[in-house]
């Protein structure tokens, strides 16, 4: 017999233990605005929310998540009970979609809630502020098809490791802008370990000018600011981010061979 919608009374420590949605965005974030605005304090009606259930009685939360980070925190006022209404799904598909059934108005997802839900589908829950800061999606839209795929979240759940390795390095935006973060995921791709000591140079400013010329991090750096001149927008901007992926892959082979320039730079290298 199909399984109909119903209430059911919980104590709060029975909702505390109930899995979050995969797919749920960047929690702590949306908690830290959520206090500015709709839960400055406590309402009647934060204690109802909804919860998929699975065929084998295994259930995921629906809404209420960034509620339940702030009753964990002492951050809100907690209710005594929760009201959970429980409503049937048939597959972990239907319990990521009904996510979206509940999604608060003053919390629409972005761009940036979209891919870290992505990201932790796939087992990655990003700490580096370089992929939590935003870009993370133009920059795999940029490479996707020439690494074999057609979607962000095929190419992720394909490159998660490289992902998380690029994490754990917890780089910043400070001087890797989209197309750089292009080039950095696909040098991580190639060779996780020789990529994570030039963008360490890199990041760093670890760079050597001397009488053999110019060392492939330090034309690096200046191309990324030879770009960052030139500012953005306008019809060029796609093309001169374009160059400025082949650039920096350039010198990421440079820094390989162990290259110094005197005049020019590293070849461009095309994706």
């Amino acid at each position: 017999m199909t399984k109909q919608i119903r209430d059911e009374v919980w104590g709060m420590k029975k909702f505390m233990k109930v899995p979050e949605n995969p797919v749920q965005r960047n929690t702590e974030e949306h908690a830290r605005k959520a206090l500015r605005y709709h839960m400055k304090e406590a309402k009647p009606i934060h204690a109802f929310v909804h919860v998929a259930e699975l065929p084998s009685g295994k259930q995921f939360i629906l809404d209420g998540h960034t509620r339940r980070y702030l009753w964990d925190k002492g951050l809100l006022d907690a209710p005594d009970k929760i009201q959970a209404k429980i409503i049937p799904v048939p597959n972990m598909d239907e319990v990521e979609e009904a996510y979206k059934w509940f999604d608060n108005a003053k919390a629409v997802e972005t761009v940036r809630d979209k891919m870290y839900g992505t990201l932790r589908k796939n087992g990655l829950r990003p700490q580096s502020s370089l992929l939590l800061t935003g870009g993370l999606k133009s920059a795999i839209i940029t490479i996707k098809s020439a690494c074999g795929v057609t979607t962000v979240e095929h190419f992720v759940s394909q490159n998660v490791n490289v992902l998380s390795a690029i994490d754990v390095q917890m780089y910043t935006k400070t001087l890797v802008t989209t197309p750089v973060l292009s080039a950095m995921i696909l040098t991580f791709r190639r060779d996780p370990k020789v990529a994570a000591s030039f963008w360490d140079d890199y990041t760093d400013s670890r760079m050597t000018i001397d009488h053999r010329g110019r060392s492939p991090v330090a034309m690096a750096s200046h191309y990324f600011n030879a770009r960052q001149k030139v500012g953005g927008g306008g019809a060029g901007m796609s093309e001169s981010n374009a160059k400025l992926l082949q650039q920096f892959l350039g010198c990421y082979e440079g820094y390989m061979r162990g290259s110094f320039y005197t005049k020019g730079g590293p070849p461009r290298v095309s994706i």
